[in-house]
């Protein structure tokens, strides 16, 4: 009886201290953003995105910190100091386990040299969202529209509107040729089964072939403990991420989908 009380005041206090970061956050970072168009108006909107990156992502990771009962880890952490995006470009793909993901990849970037050149692709729905629509816009987020507006259908379905499509592969053509990285999740939505990927999508190999940027495979384990695809972040656990080594560059759409799919999958079950 004991053990359960303090076990349900545990998830209660570790799922509002998770709420609390995010909305914090989320409301400074809009602050800021404002402030940012207000003094800098004379600069242009790119110079203005990559000083919101900045700001956004060295306060959400120092913030991050408070949350002291989820811990990340990094695997070969040492090899991303050699990361410079800048220097090189890369299509970074990650799978897709929990709505921490976001946060998780927020503490991997500021480890990079000039992460702020990394450009990233979100439901065009979440634009929509009180507050945090304008953040991602803020950053820069490039959309994609989902075919169906209704949640669940989008998320039973995970196909896309093809004039959305379209749109979202030249934008990404083109900031791919300007030297920009670009990180994103192949599975399309979150995975309701976190040792086994969703069907990796055919767009990051598209990208490719058209471009010649080789693609970087991360694999995040773990995140669910936290805060699974279906509940509430009342978890607490050791994150894990592992950047997998040498680019890759694929010849057919089934290597492409087939290594991303078992390397990951290796990783998360072993």
């Amino acid at each position: 009886m004991i053990y359960k009380i303090f076990d349900n005041f545990g998830k209660i206090f570790r799922c509002t201290g998770v709420y609390i970061y995010i909305i914090f956050v989320m409301i400074t970072a809009n602050l800021f953003f404002h402030f940012n168009d207000f003094i800098n108006y004379k600069k242009s909107l790119k110079d203005r995105i990559n000083i919101n990156r900045t700001f956004y992502i060295e306060m959400a990771s120092l913030f991050f910190n408070a949350l002291f009962w989820i811990k990340i880890e990094i695997e070969n952490e040492d090899k991303l100091s050699f990361l410079d995006f800048k220097k090189n470009n890369y299509i970074i793909l990650s799978n897709h386990i929990s709505y921490l993901d976001n946060f998780i990849i927020t503490n991997v970037l500021k480890k990079i040299k000039n992460y702020q050149n990394c450009e990233f692709i979100g439901d065009s729905t979440i634009l929509n969202w009180f507050i945090v629509g304008k953040v991602f816009k803020g950053l820069g987020m490039i959309e994609i529209k989902f075919e169906k507006d209704n949640k669940k259908e989008r998320l039973e379905q995970n196909k896309y509107c093809k004039e959305s499509v379209n749109k979202l592969k030249e934008d990404c053509i083109k900031a791919l040729k300007e030297g920009k990285n670009l990180w994103f999740f192949p599975e399309g939505r979150c995975n309701n089964h976190p040792n086994k990927l969703n069907q990796i999508r055919g767009g990051a190999f598209n990208f490719q072939q058209t471009t010649k940027v080789p693609i970087l495979l991360v694999a995040l384990k773990n995140n669910e403990k936290v805060w699974a695809n279906k509940g509430y972040p009342t978890g607490s656990s050791k994150i894990q991420v592992k950047f997998f080594d040498n680019p890759r560059i694929y010849n057919t759409v089934e290597l492409y989908r087939n290594d991303i799919k078992n390397s990951i999958e290796t990783w998360i079950n072993n």
